[in-house]
């Protein structure tokens, strides 16, 4: 599913391979492998052309089809509660709905990586074990 994704996202917003290889920092080749299925993206990629095309992650992956980002306060319900207290303290109130926004969906996004590594590292342990 990623690779068709990707391939409608990019189209959509009019980027050749070559111009979302150059805001990623990759090849034209590396897009087109990812494209093509035969190359698979690392969490940190798949956070940033997420970021890019302002989808989740999940939209990526093909795991939802639901394109929008999670408002603020969903985004917060899923931050664990030692996070959630410091969203609450001084200065938070102050910024605008959008920053709010944006700071909470890049902890989610980070917090997706590393419950994503531990699931890598979960198989890997079981892979070893049977």
């Amino acid at each position: 599913m990623f690779p068709q994704r990707l391939r409608q996202l990019r189209i959509e917003a009019g980027y050749r391979q070559a111009k979302l290889a150059a805001m990623m920092n990759v090849t034209p080749s590396t897009i087109s492998q990812y494209e093509n299925g035969r190359r698979k993206p690392d969490m940190a990629t798949v956070q940033r052309l997420a970021g890019i095309f302002h989808v989740s992650v999940d939209y990526l992956w093909g795991r939802t089809d639901a394109r929008e980002l999670p408002s603020e306060e969903e985004l917060l319900a899923q931050l664990p509660p030692e996070v959630k207290a410091a969203f609450r303290g001084r200065g938070w109130a102050d910024l605008d709905p959008e920053t709010r926004k944006h700071i909470a969906w890049a902890i989610s996004m980070d917090l997706e990586r590393l419950k994503a590594k531990k699931r890598e590292e979960e198989e890997s342990e079981n892979d070893r074990t049977e």
